[in-house]
């Protein structure tokens, strides 16, 4: 109204939630897809982990690592677990970015990250 147009340059999308598609490409589970929406999750054997897998050799932790999303990016750390949690073959020890095609492993388990989109 009043002749004045407003101009939008650029839009930035609250990046606050992330859909991410795992693939279990080694495990028990393996086939298994997980899609999930989060800002922070945790994997593990327990019931308390958002995304639970089967072990059945005792080597996955109860809370064995976490997702989290910070400056839009998705990280994972480890969470203190006896066995480590890698990122392509490699054992981290600080959260480590990862992104889609990575894999990640969580003891026995590897899962592959298929997508990561920003809802």
């Amino acid at each position: 109204m009043g002749g004045q147009v407003l101009e939008v340059t650029a839009f930035r999308r609250d990046a606050s939630v992330l859909g991410v598609s795992f693939e279990v490409v080694e495990g028990p589970d393996v086939g298994q897809v997980h899609w999930v929406h989060f800002k922070e999750m945790t994997v593990g054997r327990s019931g308390a982990a958002q995304i639970k897998f089967a072990d059945s050799t005792g080597t996955l932790s109860r809370l064995h690592a976490r997702f989290n999303l910070k400056n839009g990016e998705v990280y994972v750390t480890d969470l203190g677990s006896k066995n480590g949690t890698y990122v392509d073959g490699f054992r981290i020890e600080e959260p480590t970015v990862v992104e889609p095609r990575m894999c990640i492993g969580f003891s026995e388990i590897v899962c592959e990250v298929v997508a990561i989109e920003h809802i």
